[in-house]
């Protein structure tokens, strides 16, 4: 179906109610009924991991279902990561976590798919938007207001787009929180970082007043916005939900080389495809760059890393080339993880 933003709301805050997540447990997690679309068929929300004991992983599902070989995000001991995740969802069911160690969670719903919504997906290769380095850093406290819509950008038509927002050269911790210009900035984050690192994550959010999206930032850092995807009433894609399933894991013995690009075949007849993508046991500060396999590799990242031996995830809205392939950049060497969960096929009735 198409997709439809919401106010970011939030549904679950393990650090007050009901307790911290334990380790290898499944948790429910209620959806209230008037917060989607009755033929909601995915809720996009963000996953937030905070001060976890150890290493380890989150993974989010329908509940009624088996667990998916698949994680949501990654973290590691005492770290707040977060990481946009697509789940399949009928309506007055619950979502299900489970967690490899114990550590809290929090959860904010962006929007969700459904067959009612007429504003679909429009792909294309990532464009950078915004760079604030080396001399433009904002300050703490600072909402920057970003164009979103204008030549070789959004189409004045989009009413949502996907942007994939880095925080660098972050001075402390803090978050970044994305909404609409013009609007009151909501209690979510969609960002979530320490002094000194690279970390980035999608966000899906409505253009606001004169096209433009807000970012808000509690610490001082540098920001880069790439934007994935527009979805627009022109759009003619419809967006199909998977139980998350893995399409790549270059673990233990096929690393990808510093600078090398592979290929990925996705499936026959996709437009473009929802993908959890996962760099892990790298080699040193570098990212990851995912487009169709067509095209030019894009100035653009999808996952940042800052340090040797990370492993960090985040959502990535990309393009396919006509064989139903993407490509996948790495600047370092490290080690891949795809999961799929969800594809953008031409509508049919």
């Amino acid at each position: 179906g198409g997709y439809a933003a919401i106010d970011a709301t939030r549904i679950l805050d393990t650090r007050e109610v009901p307790g911290r997540l334990v380790a290898e447990t499944e948790y429910r997690v209620d959806v209230p009924e008037d917060l989607v679309g009755t033929d909601a068929t995915t809720l996009t929300v963000n996953l937030t991991v905070t001060e976890p004991s150890a290493p380890g992983y989150i993974t989010v599902y329908p509940c009624g279902t088996d667990r998916p070989l698949a994680s949501a995000t990654n973290y590691t001991t005492d770290e707040t990561r977060a990481n946009v995740v697509d789940v399949p969802y009928e309506a007055g069911s619950d979502i299900c976590l489970w967690s490899l160690v114990d550590t809290d969670a929090v959860i904010d719903v962006q929007g969700y798919h459904g067959p009612s919504n007429e504003n679909r997906i429009v792909p294309r290769t990532a464009t950078r938007l915004v760079d604030t380095r080396p001399g433009d850093k904002l300050e703490a406290g600072e909402t920057r207001v970003i164009d979103v819509v204008g030549t070789g950008m959004a189409s004045a038509s989009a009413t949502v787009v996907a942007l994939n927002i880095a925080a660098t050269q972050t001075e402390g911790p803090g978050f970044i929180t994305v909404f609409p210009c013009g609007d009151k900035r909501p209690l979510a984050s969609n960002l979530n970082f320490t002094a000194d690192q690279t970390v980035s994550n999608e966000v899906f959010v409505e253009p606001g007043a004169n096209g433009t999206v807000c970012v808000y930032t509690l610490t001082g850092t540098h920001l880069v916005v790439d934007l994935d995807a527009t979805f627009e009433p022109s759009g003619t894609l419809a967006f199909s939900p998977v139980v998350a399933g893995r399409v790549a894991d270059t673990r233990p013995a096929d690393k990808l080389t510093a600078g090398e690009t592979r290929e990925w075949k996705i499936a026959d007849g996709v437009a473009a495809v929802a993908l959890n993508v996962v760099a892990t046991q790298t080699a040193g500060p570098g990212f990851l760059t995912v487009f169709p396999c067509d095209t030019e590799r894009p100035i653009a990242s999808n996952v940042n890393f800052y340090e040797r031996r990370q492993t960090v995830s985040n959502h990535v809205t990309a393009r396919v080339d006509d064989n139903g392939n993407i490509c996948v950049y790495a600047s370092i060497a490290t080690h891949i993880v795809i999961d799929v969960e969800g594809t953008y096929r031409e509508l049919t009735n």
